[in-house]
């Protein structure tokens, strides 16, 4: 602190004369009016006249010990900020307390000085806290401005975006509680909005930006806010909206002259225009950005090298790209405080390169350089000890480009299978990865997951590849073991978390009226999503609520956040044991754009892959073709097509599991999950009434992964006291009638004439007449309804339902039916295509089978295309006659498709009559 103390000596050693000076002009100006002008300016970004200010009234007049000590601070507080716009000191809580608050003023101004020159400042930070929390200033506006420095330390000079959003959120709510900092609340959500942008939470970051619109800001907080909306807008993919938002930042900056605000726009919109591959505005926009003055046009921020660089790597321009982001690094380098994230994007992409062009140790070097930038090991030679340090693990979090090192050092050993030091060192970095991940995530909502797990597919292709080579190499069955956690935690996360929420068999210490809580607050996002209200203010308050919701069950319910958010499986062992126990193979697929991973579990136990190339693409659409339409008892052609590729499928899929035993349990994955298993034959055959399909000598069921399986058979009952019964007889409007429904009810009536057995048919089948049912009624639901999906939207799925205005249908959909508490133990959708909807990375079809399944169905037997109403209801009858005499549901399927099987014509024994219903259950 000798550096401030001189500042206090300076203004103390001031001649007698100009004291007297002082105080003659003292008595004509209005001292407190001149403070606040000047703060006007510091606090309108105007730094420099701000400074001007300062220093007038310090040469000018007659000053309180206070105010000299506020003046001082303020001034020098200004001369170093330059594009930041953190909050300054304020003179309000000084009289109070001038020992106090000079410390912490002091304090303040130190971090000031150590993050522009690239340094942390979170010790003198954390002392101010401490300082101020002791003398009793929680509700100051000083600790304010500690919290937004503490927030902005740990975004610009850390990267912590966790830590960053924690101190940043906090001084929101305070400056909502206090209308003195109002003021400040824009640029707050500024703050937050960004920091949702690096965590790739682009709901919650626009969610921010409309609520800091909403406050109507001026100067840099409007221009920051319209420019984020832009880019948040581009990378939704609303172009033409964001095109519009960049001009209309443009003007609003240009009329205020903010030039710093124009650089980073003029960057934006060349990205913009970059990408939406509008070369010649890319070259305008870059042209305006590169006739700013250097400081703004070359900064941190804003940097031309760097954008030049992405301009030609979207190109696949290899070395024009490398050049050109070689320029940016050096360029960074010279920087105090250079932006993390394009520092870190340009070694990333810089390694990216030197791999494709196979100078792998340049790639190294980039993305060491990227790994340990957070660290105390920044600037270091490249060292495989301190990769794998805690201290650069533990600080750095970044897992991409931890994926990217593993897959240097894969694609090495892919080119020299001699050399088994790099397969190691990559199966070592992948392990890391995993850990750093699920250290991470903390699912908010759905989509905040799926974009995790997104990333994280990325990471389980080459994890799972480097464990099946170090198996082939070693048979060591830990690596068994790593392959199956892979896979289990590639799929299934969301829907298992949701099983959780509703299992009181786990966890019973958690309260219901909490696990509703959660449910409530993903039903309420997805309706707001599938609104399109991104940008409401409700969407900002529903985020705000799951975030607080979260850091509640974190701290009372440590043990069950854990098991939901941090997620661990059981091991192979115990999997392949439970296979054995149920006289069952299991197995977990992995699809990658090369492989088809199959991990099997129980009897012979194998890990195999096989290649994905054009021979498996085109059985696979050759098989689903022909199953989703009505076959041609003329087409010779396509019969013999179908039964080779079904074969073939055999040869790929099932065969390399070895013996399989009593039933086989199926976790599907990507293109996959739209295979009916049980149609695949072992030889090709000429008749589709006596083809050997799987279907004839093992049971065949599904599961979303094993631990959603393993769950619902604690949740395993066999009662039939209740069914329900929904039918449509006759056409309603746009509804058609499904004359075979009322086959369907009528063998439910008589199968099940012990039971208590509720029906319901056309009229009564309203919206929310099904949502009652399905939380209070029955042990088995019957929908024989419409349905339908979309491969476009995952949010498209819906059971049509009857309106009761008359006028138009209405409808249920998925997302509303996963947050339910469903009774029912197996719901039976004869609606068409229940089990068919797009394939999401990391979590699989999204269906409304898998709505069903999330809201704590066991058994859901679903269909995967338009079925025809005629053979379902035959094969609905034998599945319900097996299952009332207390046969598993799966069991009760096989056993009806093998039963139809039996008495079918050749025509009618086509697997699109018979395969369409799949079983995901017990």
């Amino acid at each position: 602190m000798r550096w401030l103390s001189m500042l206090w000596m300076l203004t103390a050693c001031r001649s007698a004369d100009e004291k007297v000076q002082k105080k003659e002009l003292a008595s004509v100006i209005d001292i407190p009016a001149f403070i606040k002008s000047a703060d006007h300016k510091r606090n309108a970004g105007e730094f420099a006249s701000a400074v001007q200010h300062y220093d007038s009234l310090l040469a000018a007049a007659s000053l309180t010990k206070e105010q000299e000590i506020y003046l001082v601070i303020n001034r020098e507080m200004c001369r170093l900020l330059t594009t930041d716009t953190l909050t300054t000191v304020s003179q309000d809580q000084l009289s109070d307390s001038v020992l106090a608050q000079q410390t912490v003023s002091g304090k303040l101004l130190k971090s000031v000085v150590d993050i522009r020159n690239g340094r942390s400042a979170l010790k003198t930070l954390h002392e101010a806290s401490a300082t101020l929390r002791r003398t009793g200033f929680e509700a100051s506006f000083e600790y304010f401005v500690v919290l937004e420095h503490l927030g902005w330390c740990h975004q610009m000079v850390h990267g912590e975006t966790d830590s960053s959003y924690f101190y940043y959120k906090k001084a929101l709510d305070m400056a909502g509680d206090f209308e003195v900092l109002s003021p400040f609340i824009p640029r707050l959500l500024v703050q937050l909005s960004e920091v949702a942008i690096t965590n790739r939470d682009m709901v919650a970051a626009l969610g921010y930006t409309e609520q800091g619109l909403r406050y109507q800001p001026a100067n840099r907080d409007l221009h920051e806010l319209l420019t984020l909306k832009a880019t948040l807008l581009r990378r939704l993919e609303k172009f033409d909206s964001a095109n519009y938002y960049y001009q209309l930042a443009d003007e609003k900056i240009q009329l205020s002259g903010d030039t710093s605000s124009l650089a980073k726009l003029l960057r934006e919109r060349a990205l913009h225009e970059m990408i939406v591959n509008n070369d010649s505005l890319f070259r305008f926009q870059m042209m305006r950005l590169e006739s700013l003055p250097a400081h703004f046009a070359n900064n941190a921020s804003v940097s031309t090298d760097r954008l030049y660089g992405f301009y030609h790597f979207l190109r696949g321009d290899a070395q024009a790209s490398i050049d050109a982001y070689e320029r940016a690094v050096a360029h960074f380098s010279k920087q105090k405080l250079p932006d993390i994230v394009q520092t870190t994007e340009a070694y990333w992409v810089l390694a990216y390169l030197y791999r494709q062009i196979g100078e792998y140790e340049k790639a190294e070097k980039n993305i060491f350089a990227a790994i340990v930038y957070f660290s105390p090991y920044k600037n270091t030679p490249f060292s495989w000890e301190v990769l794998v340090s805690p201290e650069v693990a533990n600080w750095s979090f970044n897992f991409v480009n931890y994926q990217q090192l593993a897959e240097i050092e894969l694609q090495r050993f892919r080119d020299d299978p001699g050399d088994r030091q790099n397969l190691n060192r990559s199966f070592e970095i992948y392990q890391l990865i995993d850990s750093l991940m699920f250290r991470q995530i903390r699912a908010v909502e759905e989509d905040a997951l799926l974009m995790f797990l997104r990333i994280g597919r990325m990471v389980y292709s080459g994890a799972i590849e480097a464990s099946f080579h170090l198996h082939q190499l070693t048979q060591d069955t830990a690596y068994l073991n790593r392959a199956h956690l892979y896979m289990e935690r590639s799929k299934g996360l969301i829907t298992y978390q949701d099983l959780l929420a509703r299992n009181n068999e786990y966890f019973s210490e958690v309260p219901e009226e909490f696990r509703a809580k959660e449910l409530q607050l993903k039903a309420q996002i997805a309706a707001m999503k599938r609104s399109y209200a991104y940008d409401s203010r409700e969407m900002t308050m529903l985020l705000r609520k799951a975030d607080d919701y979260y850091a509640d069950m974190q701290d009372k319910y440590p043990d069950y956040y854990k098991a939901k958010y941090q997620i661990n499986s059981d091991s192979y062992a115990h999997y392949a044991g439970m296979a054995d126990a149920r006289e069952a193979t299991f197995v977990q697929y992995f699809v990658d754009d090369d492989y088809v991973y199959s991990l099997s579990y129980g009897g012979e136990g194998r890990f195999e892959r096989v290649e994905m190339d054009t021979s498996v693409t085109t059985a696979l659409k050759v098989v689903g073709t022909q199953l989703s339409k009505l076959p041609n008892r003329q087409d010779v052609e396509a019969k013999k097509a179908f039964m080779e590729s079904s074969a073939q499928l055999y040869d790929k899929l099932i065969r390399p599991l070895g013996k399989i035993q009593k039933s086989l349990l199926v976790i599907p994955d990507g293109v996959l999950a739209y295979l009916p298993f049980e149609v695949l034959t072992k030889e090709v055959a000429v008749s589709f009434r006596d083809a050997p399909y799987l279907i004839r000598t093992c049971e065949v069921n599904y599961a979303p992964s094993l631990q959603i399986y393993s769950l619902s058979q604690h949740m395993q009952t066999s009662r039939t006291d209740e069914v329900v019964a929904y039918s449509f007889t006759k056409s309603l409007g746009e509804l058609y009638a499904l004359p075979g429904t009322k086959k369907e009810v009528a063998l439910l009536d008589k199968i099940f004439s012990e039971s208590d057995i509720l029906l319901r048919t056309n009229e009564e089948i309203t919206r929310q007449r099904l949502i009652d049912d399905l939380v209070s009624a029955g042990d088995i639901m019957h929908l024989g309804l419409h349905a339908s999906s979309s491969l476009a939207d995952k949010l498209e799925n819906k059971i049509a339902c009857y309106s009761s205005s008359g006028l138009d249908q209405d409808a249920l959909y998925g997302y509303e039916i996963a947050p339910l508490s469903i009774r029912a133990h197996t719901v039976v959708l004869t609606a068409c295509q229940s089990a068919f909807g797009p394939v999401v990375e990391g979590e699989g079809t999204y269906s409304l089978a898998r709505a069903f399944k999330q809201a704590g169905v066991s058994n859901v037997v679903a269909s995967l295309w338009n079925l025809s109403d005629g053979t379902t209801s035959t094969l609905v009858g034998s599945f319900y006659n097996a299952l009332s005499q207390g046969k598993s549901a799966s069991t009760s399927l096989s056993l009806a498709k093998r039963q139809y099987l039996k008495e079918a014509d050749e025509l009618m024994a086509h697997p699109h009559f018979w395969s369409g219903l799949v079983c995901q259950g017990q």
